[in-house]
């Protein structure tokens, strides 16, 4: 059975729905998309703030990773040991100094190489780390490192001052180490007691460690990209693994600041901050990891070149930042279109339903009224009908009378 009663037509009904419901959907829309732009710009605040939280994460995590080297240089240029051996050179004190040195890898996990250079650059000890069995580098097998750069640097500071180098891939016989092997280096002089420059103590902190915990620091479900730059706008961490190390790769062109020059400006500039374009939100910060450091190294050592730069402590920065898409940000939860078409199912129904109680209420009026004039027609006619009777009646009794 229909539940659309005869005496109304369906053109009549859509007419009538269209006229109800078509007010209805364009507030609907309007509000729909009013509640979409405020959703997207809260999600926007809110990843802003989640993604500078992990930031900070990320840099307090640098920074307790970098805060040991410094002091275990200290301690070991300063071991009374080392200043016996500077003093005299002997086998049995040397033995000694490779022990602590052996001890030191070891138990801290964190130094590929433990080395005493001497002042023509030659290693005089050296301890590789060896995947957690540290071993004491056999004498043929030592290696003259004068032409790097970060013995030169290190060898011109005066006594307390450390040598820090940028962050970059291990070099050993000339070439890049493979697989890449990131390294940090931390050296010092060392003086013998009358004073006199001996060599270097130089440590060579493991930085795939240091990009492990950056990356952890860094871990979100929000489908971005965190990426670690050194000063220059190199990639040290990236999402895309390619695109790191390109200063060491000989690739030039492979900085942020090539793929983004516009955001890179702004970026470079400032400490830190969230900047949105149409590529999509960044959120970055800058670190000074090393900021208590009396000397860095700047040099970006490419294969076969050993230039060193020194540069002040507050210019050896790293930049943190965090990208997220514009796609991801313009993501609209499904539970909106659920809901949004829920309510438009639900607007529909009740606009049929009053275009269905509408139209049969003005259809029974109608009828009624349609009633109302027949019987109107019905009872005038009536009235009329007994006026002409009386009329012939009182006629008939005038005639009878004469």
């Amino acid at each position: 059975m229909s539940l659309i009663p005869s005496n109304i037509s369906m053109p009549a009904l859509l007419n009538r729905f269209a006229l109800i419901y078509l007010p209805i959907a364009v507030v609907l829309a309007l509000a729909l998309y009013g509640g979409i732009a405020l959703e997207q710009k809260m999600r926007r605040e809110n990843i802003g703030i989640e993604e500078q939280s992990r930031i900070a994460i990320a840099s307090d995590r640098l920074a307790r990773d970098l805060s040991g080297p410094e002091t275990d240089l200290r301690f070991v240029a300063n071991l009374p040991a080392m200043s016996r051996y500077l003093d005299s050179a002997n086998l049995a004190q040397r033995e000694e100094l490779e022990k602590i040195f052996l001890l030191l890898s070891k138990e801290k996990k964190r130094y590929d190489q433990i080395r005493y250079l001497d002042d023509r650059g030659q290693e005089v000890i050296r301890i590789n780390y060896n995947n957690g069995n540290p071993t004491v580098t056999p004498r043929e097998q030592l290696q003259n490192k004068a032409g790097r750069y970060f013995f030169n640097d290190t060898l011109k500071l005066d006594q307390g001052e450390i040598f820090v180098s940028q962050l970059d891939l291990n070099i050993e016989n000339g070439s890049i180490e493979v697989p890449y092997k990131p390294m940090l280096r931390f050296g010092t002089p060392v003086f013998d007691r009358a004073g006199r420059k001996r060599g270097i103590i130089l440590l060579n902190y493991f930085g795939s460690e240091l990009l492990q915990d950056f990356s952890t620091g860094m871990r979100s479900n929000i489908d971005g990209h965190a990426m670690l730059l050194n000063r220059d706008g190199y990639w040290l961490s990236s999402a895309q693994h390619e695109d790191e190390w390109g200063f060491m790769l000989g690739k030039k062109e492979r900085t942020f600041g090539h793929d983004f020059p516009d955001e890179w400006h702004t970026i470079e500039a400032a400490e830190s901050g969230t900047i949105q374009t149409d590529r999509g939100l960044f959120s970055y910060a800058t670190v000074y990891p090393l900021a208590n450091a009396k000397h860095l190294s700047g040099s970006a050592v490419l294969p076969g070149s050993f230039a060193g730069l020194g540069i002040a402590a507050h210019a050896f920065k790293w930049k943190i930042v965090s990208f997220v898409p514009h796609a991801v940000l313009s993501t609209i939860p499904v539970g909106i279109f659920v809901l949004s078409g829920i309510a438009y199912l639900i607007f529909a129904l009740i606009a049929f339903v009053v275009a269905l109680f509408t139209l049969y209420r003005q259809q029974a009026d109608k009828l009624v009224r349609e009633s109302d004039s027949r019987l109107n027609f019905v009872l005038c006619a009536q009235h009329i009908g007994g006026w002409d009777f009386n009329l012939l009646d009182h006629s008939a009794r005038h005639t009878l009378e004469h």
